[in-house]
């Protein structure tokens, strides 16, 4: 069964995602909590050790208000993450 490295599994996207692909994908879900996207170190050692043949980005800042105050963190997240 071929593996998927899904970022972001605990959102909207990513949760529908989630739940269509285990029906026919080994899938590897990661959260905030279980993977920083914004260190590239991380997001590499996850890559090796998973050994995905896809990798899915759900991950994104979506608080509108929020991204106005942390524009820097939106910015990380949202355009320069890995």
């Amino acid at each position: 069964m071929k593996k998927v490295l899904l970022i972001g599994s605990d959102g909207m996207l990513g949760g529908e995602l989630k739940e269509r692909l285990e029906k026919n994908y080994e899938v590897y879900p990661t959260t905030i909590e279980t993977l920083d996207i914004c260190n590239k170190e991380a997001v590499r050692k996850k890559v090796e050790e998973v050994k995905p043949y896809f990798i899915i980005n759900c991950a994104a800042f979506t608080n509108v208000d929020a991204c106005e105050v942390k524009e820097d963190l939106a910015l990380q997240v949202n355009r320069n993450s890995c």
